[in-house]
């Protein structure tokens, strides 16, 4: 990452053909890398990128357990239904997973397929939002993006509207949704989390059946529940509580009720220090 401008300089992915591969992999990040970092996130694509690790489909459970048993946070961008399959065993009527978290939701037939649900909610594998930000400020997409590939910006509306009618599905339906955004990355402003959080809640709001009030906070509760328990830091950040993290943000009025002022808060606190 440059860190003078926040771009990513080089996405290069890996490619882990075999649990050998994934092996080493693992060894490198805990002997070399310790010394400049500590890596907790595993992205695994499933076919052709260039970014994150991409992984052969028909060995994709085992590499991707691989990772998990070694307590690292394994997330995974599959594009199509049955590549969401490929994260799931069920044996002697006992549901496991590979992964902990699904990212880049979209084009899937999730409500038309029962097993993906209910196999998605015995294991308490978190869905990402992010794709709905990714496509830059929520309403429209940008024409730049590509999704595996493809630059049309028609496939890209579609996509994205289906994530618009997913979402408040599986909200509605107590999914684990962790609300995020890809902020930096494509050109997308780094206040797009709030235009999502405004973006959901008032989807769920003109369905008619929860008021506006339930829906923010049904909504802003999202945007760190869920988020700080797929980095496993559940145990230090998203309460304001003794023993966590003293992160907090300061508001002018009550977002419950008016959430423009999300937009604008008077005071904003990292680990107890004043930044904003």
């Amino acid at each position: 990452c440059d860190s003078k401008n926040g771009h990513f300089m080089d996405r290069g992915g890996l490619v882990i053909k075999d649990v050998s591969d994934a092996k080493r992999l693992i060894q490198y990040l805990n002997i070399q890398m310790k010394s400049i970092c500590e890596v907790k996130y595993i992205k695994i694509i499933l076919g052709e990128t260039k970014d994150g690790i991409q992984c052969y489909k028909n060995n994709f459970y085992d590499i991707a357990m691989e990772f998990k048993k070694a307590n690292y946070v394994v997330s995974v961008h599959a594009y199509r239904l049955e590549d969401v399959e490929l994260c799931f065993k069920e044996e002697n009527e006992v549901v496991e997973s590979c992964i902990n978290v699904i990212e880049h939701i979209g084009k899937y037939a999730y409500q038309e397929n029962e097993k993906i649900l209910n196999y998605i909610k015995k294991t308490g594998v978190i869905i990402s939002s992010t794709y709905l930000t990714s496509l830059d400020g929520i309403n429209i997409p940008n024409p730049e993006y590509t999704v595996s590939g493809d630059t049309n910006s028609d496939l890209l509306l579609e996509w994205h509207n289906d994530v618009k009618k997913l979402l408040p599905f599986l909200i509605k339906k107590d999914f684990k949704v962790a609300l995020g955004t890809d902020c930096g990355l494509y050109g997308t402003p780094c206040n797009s989390l709030i235009k999502e959080i405004d973006c959901i809640a008032d989807l769920l709001y003109k369905e008619g059946d929860i008021s506006y009030e339930q829906a923010t906070r049904k909504v802003l509760e999202l945007s760190f529940k869920y988020s700080s328990e797929a980095l496993f830091m559940s145990n230090k950040i998203g309460k304001i509580k003794v023993g966590y993290n003293c992160d907090f943000v300061l508001y002018e009025r009550d977002p419950m009720l008016d959430r423009s002022v999300l937009e604008n808060p008077i005071a904003v606190y990292i680990s107890g220090k004043r930044i904003k």
